[in-house]
């Protein structure tokens, strides 16, 4: 039974790490080139508008993928009684998402929502280092839900 609850575990675990990285493609993709087609001063409008938005939908996915990523390995420890490779390499990539957001993405945000008269003459140099970090998180995703399929093959 409790192998039975870790498979269905570690599925959910891949599925949620997968949805976490193709939010993050879609954000990389689809945001980022509608972001620089703007001129500076309308971007720095619209992400003033739509930031609340933006944070209720990534904060959420980005938690729960991280924290069923954590737990993950310690799942399968204890249905197995030894420690996965794949499902460890899966947890420490999702603390890597995490990490980056705190490295990076935290700071640059407000820097997006700041009162700077000067912010937008920095936008475009600012969306390209945005942009730059964006995809080292999705391939950090990408990798974090492909070790969480790998994990399944316990």
């Amino acid at each position: 039974m409790f192998q039975k609850i870790t498979g269905l575990y570690a599925g959910a675990t891949a599925l949620i790490l997968s949805l976490s990285a193709g939010a993050m493609w879609a954000e990389a993709v689809v945001l980022v080139d509608f972001w620089r087609s703007m001129e500076p001063a309308a971007f720095v409008e619209w992400y003033r508008a739509y930031n609340p938005m933006l944070v209720a939908f990534y904060k959420p996915l980005q938690i729960t993928a991280t924290v069923m990523a954590l737990a993950l390995p310690i799942v399968i420890r204890l249905e197995s009684g030894r420690w996965s490779p794949a499902a460890l390499t899966t947890a420490v990539l999702g603390v890597a998402i995490i990490a980056l957001f705190f490295i990076y993405f935290k700071a640059a945000n407000a820097e997006f929502l700041s009162a700077d008269p000067e912010l937008a003459a920095r936008i475009p140099a600012l969306l390209e280092s945005w942009s730059a970090w964006q995809w080292l998180r999705t391939g950090t995703g990408v990798a974090s839900g492909i070790a969480g399929i790998a994990a399944l093959r316990r």
